[in-house]
């Protein structure tokens, strides 16, 4: 996505931004639309390169891991 460079955060900002312990929405598609779940998230800096945003979704959230597939029509 292009962001102009006026409104381009610094690595000092989004590692600050990071840190922070937040939510965010989890969106995901389904037969009736868009769904959107608000989950915590917390960062781990030891992850890979550039580090990772880790939830949990518990089972019974409609977007969790028991969500039922749809298949195409």
């Amino acid at each position: 996505m292009y962001t102009p460079a006026h409104f381009e955060a610094g690595p000092d900002a989004i590692q600050e931004l990071l840190t922070r312990p937040s939510a965010a929405n989890l969106v995901t598609t389904t037969s009736g639309g868009l769904l959107a779940t608000l989950l915590p998230f917390a960062y781990d800096p030891s992850v890979g390169e550039h580090g990772a945003l880790q939830t949990h979704v518990a089972r019974n959230n409609p977007s969790g891991p028991n969500r039922p597939s749809e298949s195409p029509s």
